[in-house]
């Protein structure tokens, strides 16, 4: 199974031989904060 192949399988609630590799995981943080400043979200 590709990265590409897993991803969709994962996306769709399929089963796949291991999770995906999140690369943008590690801004996500940085994500959420900018999101609070523009009132998007209140709860995370």
């Amino acid at each position: 199974m590709n990265c590409r192949e897993r991803f969709k399988a994962v996306m769709n609630f399929q089963k796949a031989d291991r999770l995906p590799v999140m690369e943008w995981i590690s801004w996500w943080d940085k994500t959420v904060d900018r999101w609070k400043t523009f009132h998007i979200i209140t709860v995370l």
